[in-house]
């Protein structure tokens, strides 16, 4: 498991493309890297190798449900937690495996990923200083997000 960015660089960089066999299942992420103002910046984290939460016994932060290279991405701000599913792309030069975000930023924001040598995975998120490393774990029902509606791109609310 990292305990920086510049070492979940590392295992991405040592790591390689997983199999789709490799894939399959529910990854967890046990650790959350986060650079503020780019290469030069103050580094935040979250580390817990029994899967980062927002709070005590509460849902998972971010999950991916995987089959194959088709991913359902269950991520905290994520708009796209629609409860569909989305493939992963291989990403040529980069020997990686790609997937798109929607938190709403300026970018459009991908994460690239690699298996590491120690079985997690390392997901880089593009354009940004932010990594995401995943270790395939069982999930309950309970401790995934919950899948939001969509209406033209928007996240529909429910009425009280």
């Amino acid at each position: 498991m990292s305990h920086s960015l510049a070492e979940l660089k590392r295992a991405y960089t040592q790591g390689r493309v997983p199999s789709a066999v490799e894939l399959t299942g529910s990854w967890v992420a046990i650790g959350d890297f986060i650079q503020t103002s780019g290469p030069s910046g103050k580094e935040s984290d979250k580390v817990d190798c029994m899967g980062v939460r927002t709070y005590d016994d509460g849902p998972f932060e971010s999950v991916l449900l995987v089959n194959g290279y088709s991913v359902e991405p269950r991520i905290v701000a994520n708009e796209w937690n629609t409860g569909t599913r989305q493939a992963f792309k291989r990403d040529g030069p980069r020997r990686s495996v790609t997937f798109g975000l929607g938190f709403g930023g300026d970018a459009s924001e991908y994460f690239r990923c690699r298996l590491t040598q120690k079985a997690t995975l390392a997901c880089l998120e593009e354009p940004y200083y932010i990594g995401v490393e995943f270790r395939k774990m069982p999930v309950r029902p309970d401790q995934l997000r919950g899948v939001k509606a969509f209406a033209h791109g928007w996240v529909v609310c429910k009425p009280r």
